[in-house]
């Protein structure tokens, strides 16, 4: 089987090195379309290994990092009730609610998948940036965590669907910014409540005075 270097992606992103389950190019590229629910992406390369015979070295390393299946972590439940409520709240003002949430060395952005994503009806954990990082779903009363979600990871998902408001105000008073625009917050009031005022109306929270008491 070939082993595989960590490799540090165009965005900067470290990757780590694995053992893939197969021992040639051309292995890999038939078990990609072999699969019906392989990704596009994973499918281009194999295409690509098909028409040209070789790849770059960082893409034989997708190529055979999607076709080795990784390991899956147990899922995690959770209820994610209070999550989908405020979510459902901001929806009606905003076309793409989202929280952006850090703790530590961990930012993660959780949101509702939209219709066109292959997660839509979840609520989709990740990197605020996009391609940084996937973590996992929530859905079905449990988190299901990738390959990538660290115990860091995980644990602020189950604090953050136990008490999202809490968590969210955590947030800005430890960064200084709000988690739902990522702006600065500015007044005694915004960073007694952890946002500003615009967001905690959209989002259904109580701010000022009123999350105060």
């Amino acid at each position: 089987m070939l082993k595989f270097n960590s490799i540090i992606s165009a965005s900067g992103k470290a990757h780590a090195g694995f053992t893939s389950k197969f021992a040639t190019d051309a292995e890999a590229a038939a078990a990609i379309f072999a699969d019906p629910e392989a990704s596009s992406f994973g499918r281009d390369l194999a295409a690509k290994f098909n028409k040209w015979g070789n790849l770059s070295e960082a893409r034989r390393f997708w190529l055979h990092r999607v076709a080795t299946p990784e390991a899956q972590a147990p899922p995690v439940e959770v209820d994610a009730s209070a999550i989908e409520t405020i979510l459902a709240t901001a929806s009606a003002k905003l076309k793409f609610p989202k929280f952006i949430l850090t703790r530590g060395p961990v930012t993660l952005k959780v949101a509702k998948a939209g219709p066109r994503s292959k997660h839509h009806g979840s609520i989709t954990v990740a990197a605020p940036e996009f391609g940084a990082g996937w973590f996992g779903v929530i859905k079905d009363g449990a988190f299901h965590p990738s390959r990538g979600a660290t115990p860091e990871v995980v644990q602020l998902v189950k604090d953050f669907a136990a008490d999202p408001a809490k968590v969210a105000a955590e947030h800005g008073h430890a960064s200084g910014n709000c988690c739902f625009c990522r702006r600065e917050l500015t007044t005694t009031e915004s960073l007694a409540a952890g946002f500003g005022p615009v967001c905690a109306e959209n989002f259904g929270l109580p701010w000022g005075k009123v999350a105060a008491a």
